[in-house]
This record gives structure tokens, sequence and C-alpha cells, in this order.
């Protein structure tokens, strides 16, 4: 995602990005139309196929409420969430969307991108809005459904501020339009200076030093080093090979922070 957004930015391309948040992807998955996938799709037949459709199916749920118990009912949506098909399985599920739009996908489980760019602002949006309306149809038919309000694009561009009038809508809603995104626990800006999200591991990091500075005087070195690993390592680690290579003195809050801790 941040290699196609530079390298258009490079180009002096406009990139429309759209970050769609599906409404309970996991819990509308559709029993049927997942087997069906599994089996054109993937060549998954025979006893696999029988072997993960009772993994999905014969599922009951019923709700107690003090002595009260409801009726119980089957579940023919759904993959458990937790479980370590959940996630294998939904991504199988929505696999075959870059095939039904020009628009580029990016998929980790729910967490569906999608973006495309051009030179002309006019026909960028055009483009983006057909083919969104497309995106629709695609989620409607799989019994999947955006959260509209939640939905939201970012453009990156050198002229940004010239593209005041660019909209977005999909079924007639208009998206809302953002300067930062998160995106997998990284806050992505529309230039990529990666101010947000340094700021963000700033105030993070700042609470750990607080820790350090309360407790280290009851602590053994090894404990403090199992502590700082916990609460500090992971999250300058974390999306590093992105952000990372970002100004010198952008990055000075950060190292300041990690030698107070040092």
């Amino acid at each position: 995602m941040q290699e196609n957004i530079l390298e258009n930015l490079e180009r002096g391309f406009i990139t429309c990005t759209i970050l769609c948040d599906l409404s309970k992807a996991f819990d509308t998955i559709d029993h049927d139309v997942l087997l069906w996938k599994l089996n054109n799709f993937f060549r998954i037949r025979g006893l696999p196929l029988k072997l993960l459709a009772s993994y999905l199916q014969g599922r009951q749920l019923y709700t107690v409420i003090d002595d009260c118990t409801s009726t119980t009912l089957n579940i023919t949506q759904g993959v458990p969430q937790g479980s370590s098909l959940g996630s294998l399985l939904f991504a199988h599920y929505i696999n075959d969307l870059p095939s039904k739009t020009k628009l580029t996908p990016t998929l980790f489980a729910d967490d569906t991108v999608i973006s495309i760019s051009g030179s002309n602002s006019t026909e960028l949006q055009s483009i983006v809005n057909t083919e969104l309306e497309k995106v629709n149809e695609w989620l409607h038919f799989n019994k999947l459904s955006l959260n509209y309000s939640k939905t939201s694009y970012m453009i990156a561009s050198r002229k940004n501020n010239q593209l005041t009038d660019f909209n977005v809508k999909i079924n007639d809603k208009t998206i809302t339009r953002k300067t930062c995104v998160k995106y997998l626990g990284v806050f992505i800006d529309d230039k990529l200076p990666w101010s947000n999200h340094i700021a963000y591991l700033e105030n993070k990091l700042s609470r750990s030093v607080g820790l350090f500075y309360r407790i280290h005087q009851y602590l053994s070195d090894s404990a403090l080093k199992s502590l700082y690993f916990s609460f500090v390592y992971v999250h300058l680690q974390f999306a590093i090979g992105a952000w990372g290579w970002c100004r010198h003195n952008d990055l000075k809050p950060i190292k300041c922070i990690t030698q107070q801790d040092n």
C-alpha cells in the first residue's frame, strides 16, 4: 500500500485509497456460498470438503436470561472467530473480489483496502465511483455489507489542496474523506510524512517511560529487559519497514523516549 502511494506520488499521479469496513464480516459468511467457492475456486472436494462442511454446519444457538431459555436455532452463517480456520476461511471467501473490479485490493482478513490512481482527478473520481458500485454488488451477492459510516477514503497527491471537490459515493451514500487513516495499527498520512504515527508512538511509549521510572529500582535487569521488549520494543518494530525511513528530525521524539528508557 505504501509503495503504491509513493510510486504514484513520484509519477505525479493521484491515488485514491478506500478503507472498507465490512459489517460483522466473520458473522455473515454464508456457509453454502463458502463451500461452493472452496469447491469451484480452490478444488477442495470429496472428504476434505465434507470435513470443512461438518466444521461449519450443525452448530446451534440459544440464549438464557435468568431462568428463561430461548428456542434453539441452527447457525447457517459465520465462521467461529478466534478459531484456527476463521481468518483462513474468510480469506478464501473474499479472494475473488480482485477479479470483479479495476480497483486494486489489499486484503488482510476483513481489513480490505482498495485503491486506484490516475493523472486526472475528474476521470479518477468517475472510475472510483463506478468501480465501487461493482464492489458493492459483489458484496451484496456474497451476502456481505459495508458499514458506510465507518468506511473512509484518502487522497494522496502532490496537489492535494486542489482536490477539495473530490467525492466518493457507494450506493448513493457519501463516504468520509480523511487526511490520515489507520490500517492494521499504523497511521498513514496522505503524503506519507508519518507524523501521526510518530505522535501515536510517542504517546504510547511515554507511558512506558513512567512505568520504568516507578519500578526500575525494584526489579532486576533481566526483568526490566523483559518489560522493555513487552512494552517498548514490540511497538518500535511493528511496521518499522514502512514508517522507519522518515526524516531524522521526525524521529527525534522516539529516540528521546527510548534513550530515557535506557
